[in-house]
């Protein structure tokens, strides 16, 4: 599926900023990474971990195509 670079980056702006900077990205990486780490910043960059995280991500953006592009992802 391509998405255009305006919408990618409004998605981007909804699941990674957050209203009042409650972002639901940290809160999805967080939850996938909880038991593997004490500090976010020393997940290992890797595709297991991408592969960990990409459901996560998939389905804030099919919720945020389905609401039609919310503001900020709830």
């Amino acid at each position: 599926m391509m998405i255009s670079l305006t919408q990618a980056t409004l998605f981007a702006l909804a699941y990674y900023e957050g209203q009042d900077d409650d972002s639901r990205y940290i809160d999805d990486y967080s939850e996938t990474f909880d038991d593997a780490v004490t500090d976010i910043y020393r997940v290992p960059d890797s595709w297991d971990g991408y592969e960990k995280l990409a459901p996560h991500i998939a389905q804030r953006y099919e919720s945020w195509v389905r609401d039609r592009h919310p503001i900020f992802i709830g």
